[in-house]
């Protein structure tokens, strides 16, 4: 399950942020930042590293000290992870509506990071409210971390924290030390389309972890999902490239072998397959077969990708199925334009919002490239436009044909 997603590189210009005396002139007094304790927020004596906050209007700046018997661990550490998580603690404060010692947010996303120097022992943060929603759902915030003498050692831009309901948190926990909020984070039919989606993804590595076997779960989700539906070939007709299967053949460790080509494409401008099964009891690297290949045919015939299979489908009359043979690396295009006055309404928004040229019933809201904020937007423009509220998690699970039955169904008066 993939949780994370980053780019990194170097920094293209160079940032201009604020001088630390300007801010410590402007924002005013500090106080004691002592304060009553969050009902889930502790997590151990490293994080306890803010000595003080000041606060103004739409922004504060903590000053932070690591505590001494742990300063050996920036040597190991030049971002540390107590003093990047608590460089945040004054970001609910600045929320209208939250209540710091019994809201809980949660941070969502980065926007992007700079890093120009590692961590010391002692911080100062200074935090911006950059957007909040209209409910207090979504905010977001940037973020310039100084040493104790005004140089910049890191910089945040639009940091996303989103709130978690007040009184999931007050609820009594379900097992001692459990929030209920976190063992309700997600809930079993949320669970069963996150897994339908997780399973959807061809060309991703599939980690799936569940509590019963694995068959009966996978048994379900597909009597749950729709029939596939047809598609119109894509491109040159794919066709089999037998001279190279015979060759892959040749190597100890393979039993049979099948690599598709298309048809009428030349081998420095095609897009090859190899399907492999291998040996009982034998293995070979990619990169083995590859070097293997080169050795015996022209450079460019050797395919770009390669498929580890029990064994090669085959027909009736044992030659190999060619329908059966499937590519995870193909570009299919699946697309189905919206057919209903609700899906192209929601339709328009996210290609207005996203900037795209097109967008289907089956496409999802973060997986076309939508994040957090623009999100908050995008709920605003169909309540506009449709007159429902529609939860804040709804763009994270849902297609756009799901959202928009969400939407239809609460518009004609059916339950939320």
């Amino acid at each position: 399950v993939e949780h994370a997603v980053a780019r990194l590189g170097p920094e293209r210009e160079p940032s201009r942020p604020e001088a630390l005396d300007a801010v410590v002139a402007r924002i005013g007094t500090s106080q004691d930042a002592a304060r009553p304790r969050h009902p889930v927020m502790d997590f151990g004596p490293r994080w306890a590293n803010v000595v003080s906050a000041r606060l103004g209007a739409r922004e504060a700046l903590l000053e932070q000290a690591l505590p001494t018997s742990f300063l050996d661990d920036l040597e190991s550490s030049p971002l540390h992870p107590a003093l990047l998580d608590m460089a945040t603690a004054g970001a609910p404060d600045l929320v209208p509506g939250i209540d710091p010692t019994q809201d809980f947010l949660i941070p969502t996303g980065y926007g992007q990071v700079r890093v120009h120097d590692r961590l010391g022992p002692a911080l100062q943060s200074h935090i911006r409210l950059r957007e909040v929603d209209d409910e207090g759902l979504l905010a977001s915030f940037d973020i310039t971390l100084y040493d104790p003498d005004g140089r910049v050692l890191a910089e945040v831009d639009d940091f996303t924290m989103m709130r978690v309901d007040r009184d999931a948190l007050a609820a009594e926990p379900a097992e001692p030390g459990e929030p209920d909020w976190l063992r309700d984070a997600i809930d079993p039919d949320e669970g069963a389309e996150l897994f339908r989606r997780i399973l959807a993804r061809p060309t991703a590595a599939h980690l799936v972890v569940v509590p019963r076997p694995l068959d009966r779960l996978l048994e379900e989700v597909g009597r749950a999902l729709p029939a596939p539906r047809p598609q119109e070939p894509a491109g040159p007709r794919r066709i089999l490239l037998d001279d190279l299967a015979t060759i892959l053949t040749e190597h100890d460790a393979v039993a049979e072998a099948a690599v598709l080509g298309s048809e009428g494409v030349a081998p420095a401008d095609d897009r090859r397959v190899a399907f492999v099964a291998f040996e009982p009891g034998r293995q070979a690297t990619v990169s083995e077969l590859r070097r293997f290949l080169r050795k015996r045919a022209d450079r460019a015939a050797v395919p770009q990708n390669f498929v580890e299979m029990v064994a090669v489908p085959r027909d009736p009359d044992g030659d190999v199925a060619v329908d059966e043979l499937r590519d995870p690396f193909a570009a299919t295009d699946t697309f189905i334009a919206p057919r209903t006055p609700t899906e192209s309404a929601i339709a328009e928004i996210w290609a207005e919002l996203l900037g795209l040229d097109r967008v289907g019933i089956h496409d999802n809201f973060l997986d076309a490239g939508g994040h957090s904020l623009v999100g908050i937007r995008a709920l605003t423009r169909i309540h506009q436009a449709t007159g429902v509220r529609l939860e804040a998690n709804a763009l994270t699970l849902q297609t756009l044909e799901q959202l928009a039955a969400d939407v239809d169904r609460v518009g004609s008066g059916g339950a939320s």
